[in-house]
């Protein structure tokens, strides 16, 4: 039997059959098509046949073979009894930063995303936004990630739509925002209020500071939400934060005022000259 033909009736032979096959031309436990997309172990990955994949393993398939893509076959792993016998002969789960198996693991099969993430696979933004923002796949991703990672999670909510690249709407954008507090993410977490700010979703400042976000407070690069939105031209988030308590002297790590950050909107440098009179007044 050749390649191709192992290939095409590898699911559908008994494992017995397969083993036997095996035994008789140890070599096809490697066979792959001629484009080298398909092999045989990924085929019973695929298939989430823990005891096809483990006679394979046995006969000599090596997990590393990558396929034209430079995918390794556990890329696609479905369950963790198959994950167990991938691990077994070597799969490093650590090379997995958001692909296939991950996205698959958390649209379908939590229990499979966090044996992953327990071996070091690690999460990116598009399981989040391909999940819908799925509460308990945030739950996971939150209790999962490193302190960097986190920071991610807090900037997805203003992330564009992966499938017609198109901004969310302020709807969307409070529904996520909502979501991530709900998982744990804090309101303070990365510059999760000076993006709300900057990009004027003047509910969504509300809802951050109504969580207990600090409103004068710098991000790591050392903006403020109030300078982030006068940058932006963004006056409905200024006008927002000024009712909310945010002072409009208040400079940035770098020094810069809000009042210099709206040099460019006139209507912002009115709004904040007539917040300093009211507050000397």
């Amino acid at each position: 039997m050749d390649a191709d033909e192992f290939l095409r009736e590898l699911l559908t032979r008994s494992v017995t059959e397969v083993a036997r096959l095996l035994a008789e031309s140890p070599k096809l436990a490697n066979a792959a098509d001629e484009s080298n997309v398909d092999s045989a172990l990924l085929l019973a990955v695929q298939a989430d046949s823990e005891a096809l994949v483990r006679c394979l393993l046995e006969a000599g398939a090596d997990v590393h073979r990558m396929n034209v893509a430079g995918f390794p076959p556990y890329r696609r792993v479905r369950s963790v009894a198959v994950g167990q016998a991938l691990e077994e002969a070597g799969a490093d789960w650590t090379s997995l930063h958001g692909t296939g198996a991950l996205i698959d693991a958390f649209a379908a099969n939590l229990n499979l995303a966090r044996w992953l993430l327990e071996r070091g696979a690690r999460p990116v933004a598009v399981i989040a936004t391909r999940c819908e923002f799925d509460a308990e796949v945030l739950s996971v991703l939150v209790s999962s990630v490193s302190p960097d990672e986190r920071e991610k999670l807090a900037s997805l909510p203003f992330a564009l739509d992966l499938d017609t690249g198109n901004a969310a709407d302020a709807e969307a954008v409070a529904r996520r925002v909502r979501r991530l507090l709900e998982a744990g993410i804090s309101p303070n977490e990365g510059s999760l209020l000076q993006t709300a700010a900057a990009e004027n979703h003047a509910g969504v400042v509300r809802q951050l500071v109504g969580a207990g976000a600090v409103v004068d407070a710098q991000d790591k690069h050392g903006d403020t939400a109030l300078v982030s939105a006068a940058f932006e031209g963004a006056v409905e988030a200024v006008r927002v934060l000024l009712e909310l308590g945010a002072d409009p002297d208040q400079p940035t790590g770098g020094g810069q005022h809000a009042g210099e950050a709206a040099s460019s909107f006139p209507e912002i440098g009115a709004l904040l000259k007539e917040w300093r009179e009211r507050r000397r007044s």
